[in-house]
């Protein structure tokens, strides 16, 4: 008898327990319920932003600088209304005198060695020769027209070599003054100023520009 009720009680116990071991499970399982669940996390990328493209803008002054014939050493300040021609105006030196010049230029084509075509004109005030002052003075006029070809970006800097005809007109200033001051037998006698035209294919000019 006594054994029997000592299974029974050991019956109840393990019962009870495997009860309270469920009900704890339970609430845990209660307990992770009610937690939030993590939410999942979404990463948006961002669209690449388009770089603003260079533009080859208009660059509109510069200068230009060159040694030729008959022009000497020419240094211009130049206009580019538009790229593909150019206005350009300055001095030169070439031994007699100081020079006015003048250009107008078409550059046609936008590569890096391209032709070019200049009608220049200019003129002179009068002179004479470094060390040679006992000669009449001399002044001159000229147009040329020139062809070549450009190294470089137009518009932008590069080198020049172009060619040509030329035209000249020659001036001798106090002749008169100079004859009578090297000879006495010419009181009265009355000598114009002699000038020459000239007609060449001489004329050319190596040099470079720069625009801002």
């Amino acid at each position: 008898m006594k054994r029997m009720i000592a299974l029974i009680a050991a019956i109840l116990f393990i019962t009870s327990s495997a009860l309270a071991e469920d009900q704890q499970s339970s609430a845990i399982d209660k307990v992770y319920c009610a937690l939030p669940l993590p939410q999942s996390t979404t990463v948006k990328l961002q669209e690449p932003v388009a770089l603003p493209q260079p533009t080859d803008r208009l660059h509109f002054l510069g200068f230009r600088f060159s040694l030729g014939v008959p022009t000497g050493a020419a240094l211009e300040l130049e206009a580019s209304p538009m790229k593909w021609w150019h206005l350009s105006l300055g001095g030169s030196y070439a031994g007699l005198g100081p020079a006015i010049v003048g250009e107008v230029g078409i550059d046609p084509i936008d590569f890096s060695i391209g032709p070019t075509l200049n009608f220049m004109t200019g003129g002179s005030f009068p002179g004479h020769l470094p060390g040679v002052s006992q000669m009449p003075d001399v002044s001159y006029q000229f147009e040329e027209l020139l062809v070549g070809f450009r190294l470089g970006k137009r518009n932008h800097a590069g080198f020049f070599l172009e060619g040509g005809p030329v035209w000249m007109q020659v001036q001798t200033n106090n002749f008169q003054s100079f004859l009578q001051s090297q000879s006495t037998n010419l009181n009265g006698i009355l000598i114009g100023n002699p000038s020459a035209a000239i007609s060449a294919f001489g004329a050319g000019r190596l040099g470079f520009y720069v625009m801002f």
